[in-house]
Parts: structure tokens; C-alpha cells; sequence
């Protein structure tokens, strides 16, 4: 037997090919809104650090007005220093653990394991603090007080200078294309000073400011 069987198929296909979005610039009004939101992060920040340690605050602040280029080369050296603290910390957590293991002290591999990533993610944690916060309402205060040259004997005198310096440290962060470099230098300015700082016996021996 034979079977014969003819036809055709007739259609068409359409395909979409969306090409990918290019991101946009952000506006004026985002802009503002976003330094806005670091001015309100870093004045929060600074006034809970001027209400319950005034002392390392205000020392700090008047260390880097006093010492900038010292402050600046401490910061520096500080930032690297931790750096390189938390890649050492982390290796030697990996080669302790593995030491335990090939041991079969498998309890304590854990528990070395668990340590070394609690005591990085501790000092990360305060790094990022500091970087970010600390160290830029500092250099604010240290300008604030440069501007409005109060006596420095109230807590309102040293809010305001807080503001006000904090203001000009967001101004100047936000400038184009030079303002993220600027910023680097005063959050190691302001890292070095707080190092400076920390000091033992510079606590009580800045209490003015």
C-alpha cells in the first residue's frame, strides 16, 4: 500500500529581544536626598558619641585640628593595618582548623572555626563603624568647632559645632568627581585622630578639647 499526504504550514513568529536598560544618572532632587540621609547618619551617630563618650569625641576633634598630618599618616597606617589584621586572622583560623582536623580534634576545629569568624566579623564591624561614621563626625566636630569658635563649655555650643561641621563634610563628600576622594582623606584624618585617640592616658588628657 502507499500513503500520500500533502500540505503546507503557514505563520509567522515574532520575537521581542529587549535590550538591557542603561542605568540612569541620578537627579538633582536623589542626590539631595541622599546626602540628606549621611548628613542624618553621621549627626546621629556624633551626637550619641558626644552624649555618652564626650571625652573621646571631643580629644579626637581636637587632635585632628591640632595634628592633622599626623593624624593623617596614623589613618592611613591604621586602615592598612587592620586590613591586613583581618586577611592574617582569617588565614590563621583556616590553618589552625585545619591542623585540629588532620588531628581528629574535630570539636575544636569547630569551635576555633566559629571564634576566628566571630572575633573578623567583630572587628569588621567596628571598622565599618568608624570608617563610615565615627571618623567622618569627628573631622565634622573638629571643623565645627573652627567655624564657630565657642567656648566649648555647653553641650549645646558643642551640638551646634557638630552640625555645622557634619553640614560641610557631606557639602564637600558631594561635590563631583573629586568629592569621594576628599572624603577618603577626611575619614582617614578623622581614623587617625581616633587612634590617636585611643591612646593609653590620651582619654584624660583631652578633655576640652
Amino acid at each position: 500500500g502507499m500513503y500520500d499526504r500533502g500540505g503546507s504550514v503557514g505563520g509567522s513568529e515574532r520575537v521581542n529581544v529587549q535590550q538591557p536598560e542603561e542605568e540612569q544618572e541620578p537627579t538633582l532632587a536623589d542626590r539631595v536626598v541622599d546626602a540628606l540621609r549621611r548628613y542624618v547618619s553621621i549627626l546621629v551617630i556624633g551626637v550619641l558619641l558626644l552624649w555618652l563618650l564626650p571625652r573621646v569625641l571631643r580629644g579626637a576633634a581636637a587632635t585632628a585640628r591640632e595634628r592633622p598630618l599626623l593624624s593623617f599618616g596614623v589613618g592611613a597606617l591604621g586602615f592598612i593595618g587592620v586590613i591586613v589584621a583581618l586577611v592574617l586572622l582569617i588565614l590563621v583560623t583556616v590553618l589552625v582548623a585545619v591542623v585540629l582536623g588532620l588531628l581528629g580534634l574535630g570539636s575544636l576545629t569547630g569551635v576555633t572555626v566559629f571564634g576566628g569568624i566571630l572575633v573578623a566579623a567583630i572587628i569588621a564591624f567596628v571598622f565599618v563603624l568608624a570608617v563610615a561614621f565615627v571618623a567622618q563626625a569627628t573631622v565634622g566636630l573638629a571643623l565645627g568647632r573652627l567655624l564657630l569658635r565657642t567656648d566649648g563649655r555647653s553641650f549645646p555650643s558643642w551640638l551646634g559645632a557638630l552640625a555645622i561641621g557634619v553640614l560641610v563634610v557631606v557639602l564637600v563628600a558631594a561635590i563631583p568627581v573629586v568629592g569621594g576622594w576628599l572624603e577618603a582623606l577626611l575619614v582617614l584624618l578623622g581614623l587617625g585622630a581616633l587612634l590617636l585617640m585611643a591612646r593609653p592616658g590620651r582619654v584624660r588628657s583631652r578633655t576640652a578639647g
